[in-house]
């Protein structure tokens, strides 16, 4: 029985069988699953910034459950890198979202999408899938019914999915892109949505949730500029996980920074009316008890424990270092420069 392999584009022949469905940027393109390809497909299939595909290969024993176990190892390697704030933070993701991953083992159609997205890139399907379990747990704090943190969760994972047409150049660019590539990345919403098309079923919501993460709530944000009651719930809960994960993770154009300066990146957001004030409220008040008990490094290359947070300055916590208390509060040349 034959099996599928995800083949480079630039490796393509004519003759070889697809593996799975296609649907192109713009619906230029639509290719099933069985269809030979010919030089003018394949021709097209470059144009459209899909660096892998999945191709029928010839297997004396592959059966669909080893492209499945595959993918589910795939699942399970993101999810042992994936770089959560703090071992609390970690425990608490696997406790919460330990059926929501069970549950994902079971949609070989999603885990092909983020295998593809590993592939392509390895920090954006990491990143993608802190995204998903920290929208979700934040769903779960509010405590909204199962049902919708799975779906929040869900969404979460999928947000970025449309990156995989993003040409290497722009995604992984070593600097600030210029205006005309910051139009093309800035598709990866909308093309997100051509995505989902052959994964059903998939919610009205999620939908919405995936294209409106980069909505902001003074308008400021795209594809279209929404205003905050025009904004759905799930996309306000991304919004923020999505920030907060990419400040605190290392990407090939810049160093990550430690939470607490993460956290000020959102509070500036929030003073802008970017991103939703009361949901920000509800993040800080959690995660500021989730980093109690997390390692912190300081400037001066001591190492300490967080011991608690000052509700009116929680960016000076009070340390306990090689045995002593330190209120930073009272030490400003004092500053946390890695937290673990």
């Amino acid at each position: 029985m034959n099996s599928v392999e995800l083949i480079p584009v630039e490796s393509l022949m004519p003759d070889m069988i697809l593996g799975e469905d296609i649907y192109g940027r713009y619906d230029l393109l639509n290719l099933n699953a069985g269809d030979k390809l010919t030089e003018s497909v394949i021709k097209v299939l470059r144009q459209q910034h899909l660096d892998y595909i999945y191709i029928e290969v010839a297997k004396g024993d592959g059966t669909f459950n080893d492209i499945k176990a595959s993918l589910q190892q795939e699942l399970d390697l993101m999810v042992e890198e994936s770089a959560m704030i703090s071992a609390n933070m970690a425990e608490i993701l696997r406790v919460d979202h330990g059926g929501f991953i069970d549950q994902l083992k079971d949609r070989v159609d999603l885990l092909m999408e983020m295998k593809r997205l590993h592939v392509k890139s390895t920090y954006t399907s990491r990143h993608s899938l802190n995204v998903a379990l920290l929208s979700g747990l934040i769903a779960h704090w509010m405590e909204l019914p199962p049902e919708v943190v799975r779906k929040v969760t869900l969404a979460g994972l999928l947000h970025d999915v449309g990156k995989v047409y993003m040409p290497l150049h722009i995604l992984n660019k070593p600097g600030q892109l210029s205006a005309e590539e910051f139009e093309v990345a800035k598709q990866h919403t909308l093309d997100a949505s051509r995505v989902l098309k052959k994964l059903q079923p998939i919610s009205e919501e999620v939908h919405r949730a995936i294209m409106e993460h980069h909505e902001r709530l003074d308008g400021s944000g795209y594809p279209v500029g929404k205003v905050d009651a025009n904004i759905h719930l799930y996309a306000k809960i991304i919004a923020i996980a999505d920030i907060f994960d990419a400040a605190t993770s290392q990407k090939v154009y810049k160093s990550k920074i430690q939470p607490l300066q993460a956290i000020n990146e959102l509070k500036v957001a929030a003073s802008k009316c970017q991103i939703d004030t009361y949901l920000l409220k509800f993040f800080l008040k959690n995660v500021y008890r989730l980093l109690v008990g997390c390692k912190a490094v300081l400037n001066d290359g001591r190492q300490g424990e967080i011991m608690f947070f000052h509700q009116m300055a929680p960016e000076r916590p009070i340390l306990k270092v090689q045995g002593k208390l330190i209120n930073l509060s009272l030490f400003p040349d004092l500053q946390i420069v890695d937290i673990y």
